[in-house]
């Protein structure tokens, strides 16, 4: 089974110099998306697994904050995992947008919170092999 930070690499794949994602966000590395302060033309490898521990820090801390009291710290390890990927992958704004999924997962539904995701656009957009990973994840804890 492959580590949160190792599914990222997987499935956001390296670029070195910065390209238009799909979202039409400007980016580079593994998927880090390039703010208005930053001045990047070329990383080195280096630097873009430097980027990634940063922004997987960040987009954990993001993810705990959306589900902070004291009934969510028995959540799996998979699980955080599945909403810390979610958060670097759509940004905190996007993710909650999944409020169906959020509701499920606040019910402590996790299939309903794993079908929700499965019926998202997100879904639809990354592809069965991302999305179906995640959703296993999810919904096996």
């Amino acid at each position: 089974m492959l580590t949160l930070r190792d599914r990222i690499k997987l499935h956001e794949g390296l670029r070195l110099q910065p390209y238009l994602c799909p979202a039409g966000a400007w980016t580079i590395g593994y998927g880090h998306k390039i703010r208005k302060h930053e001045k990047f033309t070329r990383l080195t490898i280096d630097q873009a697994e430097r980027l990634l521990d940063r922004d997987i820090e960040t987009a954990e801390a993001e993810a705990r904050s959306m589900f902070p009291d004291s009934k969510y710290k028995n959540f799996t390890k998979n699980r955080w995992d599945v909403l810390t990927e979610l958060v670097f992958n759509l940004g905190l704004t996007r993710f909650r947008g999944f409020k169906r999924m959020i509701s499920a997962i606040d019910g402590g539904d996790w299939q309903q919170a794993a079908a929700e995701l499965e019926d998202s656009k997100w879904y639809r957009q990354v592809g069965p092999n991302r999305g179906d990973t995640l959703v296993c994840l999810l919904r096996e804890g």
